[in-house]
């Protein structure tokens, strides 16, 4: 079973009525209409009518056809935008891939994580020290598997790659 309702067929007038809700410009064509949703919807059918995401709408009245089960995803990471030059379809682990490279995620690391015991100054001096991971451990209370993580590049990447190390 699809996550997604399967798109109608749209009438010239719910054509229009998508269009106007839309500010074309250079680049991103955001929706202008406001609404609480990250993503805009647009509804279709009169007052008990479906809404839909506005982006699929999009991508439907512009390529022909109904995305399905596929996710529409927004290359410019605009939610609201409905260029459809900015969109493409993928799925969820595309979705999931693109969040992660463009660290979009929630995420907190290094010194903003709460439960972290070591500095970037601690992290950069590990990356330069030639002691072992036990000695090192030792020294900053953190285990040897910690100190081989961050040696390692598993874990503190942004301090080596902002230090070049």
């Amino acid at each position: 079973m699809s996550k997604f309702l399967k798109l109608p067929v749209l009438t010239e007038k719910d054509k229009t009525r998508f269009w106007s809700h839309i500010s074309k410009q250079q680049g991103c064509w955001p929706w202008k209409t406001e609404q609480a949703a990250k993503y805009p919807r647009f509804s279709i059918g009169g007052r008990k009518g479906n809404l839909y995401l506005a982006s699929r709408i999009a991508f439907l009245l512009y390529y022909g056809f109904d995305p399905g089960d596929f996710l529409v995803l927004h290359g410019c990471d605009n939610p609201r935008c409905c260029n459809p030059d900015h969109l493409r379809l993928g799925t969820y682990q595309d979705n999931t891939t693109d969040r992660e490279d463009r660290q979009r995620g929630n995420h907190v690391t290094g010194e903003q994580h709460g439960l972290t015991t070591l500095t970037n100054k601690d992290v950069i001096q590990i990356l330069q020290s030639d002691d072992t991971c036990m000695s090192l451990a030792l020294r900053y209370h953190v285990s040897d598997v910690t100190i081989g993580n961050i040696r390692r590049g598993i874990t503190w990447k942004h301090v080596a790659k902002e230090n070049s190390l």
